[in-house]
């Protein structure tokens, strides 16, 4: 899958699409379900299974996509949440409020969000002043806009 991957084969496209459908699955009949991968993009998901493949080559792409999601099922979101458009920069992401929210705790639990958790979750000048903090100290690019690698950093390590 790696050397596909790599390669930039068409199958490795393919495999995208099935992974995206193998996630639509488990969000389906997961009774405690609502989004296994709430702000997980195509692009990351796929790096996480080809960086999972590279450490563990002996494991077929199912095998490494049931330990990744299995994984991931920690984080997932249990119930259903409304989108929130945030624009910065302006550009235009749309997240989950429970997504946002969690940005939110995890931002004032490492020091960087000093204000309060607001009661429904938005996207302030405080919170991307925040998360550009975050960005700087991580050495990602200081935008204060909630992109993959930043997520990554802040929700899933």
């Amino acid at each position: 899958m790696v050397a596909e991957f790599e390669a930039g084969s068409p199958n490795s496209m393919m495999m995208g699409g099935w992974l995206y459908g193998y996630l639509t699955g488990l969000n389906q009949t997961n009774a405690d379900t609502f989004d296994l991968a709430p702000w997980q993009d195509l692009n990351t998901l796929t790096n996480y299974v080809i960086e999972y493949c590279r450490k563990n080559p002996q494991l077929t792409l199912a095998q490494s996509v049931f330990a990744m999601t299995s994984a991931m099922s920690e984080k997932r979101l249990t119930r259903e949440t409304k989108p929130l458009s945030i624009v910065v920069n302006q550009r235009t992401y749309v997240l989950y409020r429970d997504t946002v929210a969690r940005i939110i705790a995890a931002l004032q639990k490492t020091g960087y969000y000093k204000g309060p958790a607001p009661g429904e979750p938005s996207w302030t000048p405080e919170v991307s002043a925040a998360l550009k903090a975050f960005q700087a100290k991580r050495k990602l690019k200081a935008t204060g806009e909630p992109d993959q690698m930043t997520l990554h950093e802040l929700l899933q390590r």
